[in-house]
């Protein structure tokens, strides 16, 4: 009984079978890139949320100095000022170092492929694997 397809085992047709394992292989490959590609995509989208948030905090900050440059303002008006903008550092900080991480771990997936040389990176980033 026939099943219809012209290679049933790879002795059937050497060449045409190490076609389909060679197309097979591409398929994984592709399929591959296409997951890395959406994290990064994904990673990237998380990248910019944070960097809005911090472009409004930053906003935030710079109002209120502005507004604490005012006369009408006493020293304990800018004291709990003071320690609003610290408040807002802090945030930013904190996104900041989050974002840092996130672009570290994009750079040891780029050199674990082989998509930046192996080397050090500037600020210490960069890792060599093993």
């Amino acid at each position: 009984m026939s099943s219809g397809l012209r290679v049933q085992s790879p002795g059937d047709d050497p060449q045409a079978a190490g076609l389909l394992v060679r197309h097979k292989f591409d398929q994984a490959q592709i399929t591959a890139i296409q997951n890395g590609a959406q994290s990064a995509a994904d990673e990237l989208n998380t990248a910019d949320s944070a960097l809005t948030s911090v472009s409004t905090a930053l906003a935030q900050a710079q109002a209120l100095a502005t507004q604490m440059g005012n006369d009408t303002y006493t020293a304990d008006d800018r004291a709990a000022a003071a320690t609003e903008v610290d408040g807002i550092f802090k945030q930013v900080v904190g996104s900041l170092n989050t974002r840092l991480a996130i672009a570290t771990s994009l750079v040891d997936i780029a050199i674990t492929r082989r998509l930046l040389p192996r080397r050090d990176l500037p600020g210490g980033h960069g890792r060599t694997p093993g």
